[in-house]
């Protein structure tokens, strides 16, 4: 059995305090799961989120559904969690398309600091359902929006590629949020 130092958590997860401390001084894996919906006029959709208002970093802003990528922890895994946690759609229906690698986004001066965005996509021909706090939005409101301004980039990398079908890119977003 795995002997445990004192102040570690044996699941893995780090206490609030501890993670935010990392996050200003290691690179941290996110992944960014982008949804989109093409209507039979050939509309797009996209899946957001409205930040909470008492969210750290982005407060009332868009974004896209993403999450750390944790400790031993795969892309089965944490498809898995998006679902469970994140957008409410279940993985492993005859209607759920595959996920499309879209390319990585390196966000060094963001509030959460230094970054590597993995970004993956899929395309739905029918809308799922989704958690009550997420909507569709359509591609041409985004300009409108208030969104985190790194996550511009992750949907301009999985627009690129899902919508247009470029190849993936890897990006650097120099900006702060």
């Amino acid at each position: 059995m795995k002997k445990f130092r004192e102040g570690d958590i044996p699941n893995g997860w780090l206490k609030e305090e501890d993670y935010f401390k990392k996050l200003q001084t290691h690179p941290t894996c996110f992944y960014e799961l982008v949804d989109f919906y093409a209507d039979d006029a050939g509309d797009f959709e996209i899946l957001l989120e409205r930040r909470s208002p008492n969210d750290a970093f982005y407060a009332k802003q868009f974004a896209t559904l993403g999450s750390t990528v944790m400790m031993r922890e795969n892309f089965p895994d944490f498809c898995s969690r998006h679902a469970d946690r994140e957008s409410g759609i279940p993985v492993d229906t005859l209607e759920t398309p595959p996920w499309v690698f879209c390319g990585v986004l390196s966000t060094p001066n963001t509030k959460r600091q230094h970054g590597l965005d993995v970004i993956f996509a899929r395309k739905w021909e029918k809308k799922p359902d989704v958690q009550p706090d997420i909507e569709w939005y359509p591609l041409t409101e985004l300009s409108n929006m208030n969104i985190v301004p790194s996550i511009c980039e992750v949907i301009d990398i999985a627009q690129s590629v899902m919508v247009t079908g470029g190849p993936p890119t890897f990006r650097e977003f120099l900006g702060t949020d």
